[in-house]
């Protein structure tokens, strides 16, 4: 593919020189490529197991960029560690890439395997373990219900090709639609995964008993296995707008997305806040996703790849501050603007550019995915205003909380893990996050 051949020579080039040119180069010249081929990618199969459009190309560019940022921003990584990295992230690429449903699950579920071997191998305390039972009870009880609808659509059907069962609609037709409980028990998987709010008990443990790679791929790409899929899913079985599924889902993610924002104001652990702040900006890409609108869409993918960016650069600045506070509580990590000036700079960026700072595309992302939750229903517009709100009330918080004020007396580091290419990759990072708000046209989806 050639418009990866920017990427492939940005990670060769930061690799071997360790500047910060060659990672201005991965991004603008992978985004200048693909918007020069934007007009080609209405949707290309590869074969008879992948394909290619504009959504699955924005989601293997993210796949490969936050697998390589979980590289450098661990610290002391291992031949072990890099190698789980290395297949998360070519799990995750052959996910997006994927056209049979078959394949399409077979990979839904790898994806979480490398994720489980870095809890139960690299974690910090014994609860790993606990994490790791909850996290992998909640996926598979949810993708239950999945693999045996997918088994009997290729019954029905005679091919788990999602475009020749899109294309033949009059075998699916009436067999579900309108049924509300077929659909659920279909996107159950997709509503842990991302999660929704009920069923994300799984995540905020996951997180803090990740190691800071696990965290970072987790946060920015497996929770996106769940919006994707939705819209995949919604694409090929010819989702019903008529049922009251999507208000019902509409609702209960908006608010629950208030409630884990507000959870997150009262947050003592620094890893437990960022994690809860993901379930509450995945709130809005529901609302993008039940909008069944191309630019509800659209901004669901933008919001998702802002998402997958700014909580990886806010998990790897937690574990720099936890390698220099020795602790992840709020009480402790303290006084970072006299002690690291820079650092504190990213930690601004990061917070500022999560809680939708202009013209961030996390920004434009909120204001559009309110535009189509109020084209749907009126009703919205309070749980989306009062979670903009609380979500500006915890970013002030975390960030207030851990560069601001004395530090104690107790001992600390004298210094901080943070290489050169570490912090290149993060300064670009919230760079992409600054300008690709520019770039609207990458996300959009015909």
């Amino acid at each position: 593919m050639i418009f990866s051949l920017p990427v492939v020579c940005g990670f060769l080039g930061v690799m071997s020189f360790g500047c910060w040119p060659t990672l201005i180069f991965l991004f603008s010249g992978s985004t200048i490529m693909l918007s020069f081929m934007s007009s080609s990618l209405e949707g290309a199969l590869l074969s008879w197991w992948g394909h290619l459009d504009q959504m699955v190309v924005m989601m293997m560019l993210l796949s490969i960029f936050v697998g390589y940022g979980a590289l450098v921003c661990t610290p002391n990584v291992d031949y072990l560690l890099s190698m789980s990295i290395l297949v998360s992230t070519i799990s995750s690429v052959l996910f997006f890439m994927v056209s049979g449903l078959i394949l399409f699950f077979i990979f839904f579920e790898a994806g979480l395997i490398p994720l489980a071997v870095m809890i139960l191998g690299w974690g910090h305390q014994p609860e790993r373990l606990q994490a790791c039972v909850s996290f992998a009870l909640y996926t598979v009880v949810g993708s239950l219900p999945m693999f045996v609808i997918v088994v009997w659509v290729f019954n029905l059907c005679k091919t788990d090709s999602m475009a020749l069962i899109s294309m033949g609609g009059e075998l699916l037709e009436g067999k579900f639609s309108g049924n509300s409980v077929f659909w659920l028990m279909l996107m159950l998987c997709f509503f842990v995964k991302l999660p929704v709010f009920g069923v994300h008990g799984w995540l905020p443990k996951a997180h803090v008993e990740a190691p800071v790679a696990g965290s970072m791929i987790l946060a920015g790409v497996l929770l996106k296995f769940g919006g994707y899929g939705l819209m995949r899913v919604m694409t090929c079985l010819m989702w019903d707008n008529s049922i009251m599924l999507g208000e019902a889902m509409m609702a209960i993610s908006l608010w629950g997305a208030v409630c884990s924002a507000l959870i997150c104001t009262v947050q003592s652990d620094l890893k437990s806040l960022i994690a809860y702040s993901s379930v509450s900006h995945m709130g809005l890409v529901m609302v993008g996703v039940f909008s069944c609108s191309s630019f509800g869409w659209s901004m669901a993918l933008l919001m998702m790849v802002a998402h997958g960016v700014s909580s990886p650069i806010l998990f790897a600045l937690a574990n720099y501050t936890f390698e220099l506070f020795h602790s992840r509580s709020l009480m402790v990590c303290k006084g970072l603007l006299s002690l690291f000036p820079f650092v504190s700079m990213l930690w601004f960026l990061g917070c500022a550019l999560s809680m939708g700072l202009p013209p961030g595309s996390t920004f434009l992302s909120e204001i559009f995915l309110i535009s189509a939750g109020l084209s749907f229903s009126w009703m919205l517009v309070f749980p989306m205003c009062l979670l903009c709100f609380t979500a500006g009330a915890y970013s002030f918080y975390l960030y207030g909380t851990i560069c601001h004020g004395g530090s104690g007396s107790f001992s600390f580091s004298s210094n901080i893990p943070l290489s050169g290419v570490a912090a290149s990759t993060l300064l670009v990072s919230e760079y992409f996050l600054m300008c690709s708000g520019f770039m609207l046209d990458l996300f959009y989806i015909g």
